[in-house]
């Protein structure tokens, strides 16, 4: 879990943390955009230009959101209220 440690009980989810674990191994570059994304959506700045927040086409459900990670990787993300999923 690395550098997300603060973060873990705020998510509490152990596929995202699996999830990140892999992709860094895969690519190092990924783990600092990573926290940066998190933080960003934790802090409420979910309409940040370089996250580019949009909502998944085809889906009726307008909680669930693409942010950006770079330009090869994106993230899923739901809202509810003040609760992030990722």
């Amino acid at each position: 879990m690395g550098d997300f440690s603060a973060f873990q009980i705020t998510l509490g989810h152990e596929r995202f943390f699996n999830e990140h674990a892999r992709l860094v191994r895969s690519d190092k570059s990924l783990g600092p955009r990573i926290k940066k994304v998190v933080e960003l959506v934790v802090s409420g700045q979910l309409k940040h230009p370089s996250l580019n927040t949009r909502a998944i086409q085809g889906n009726p459900d307008q909680r669930f959101l693409y942010v950006n990670v770079s330009d090869k990787y994106r993230m899923v993300i739901a809202v509810e209220k003040s609760i992030v999923y990722f």
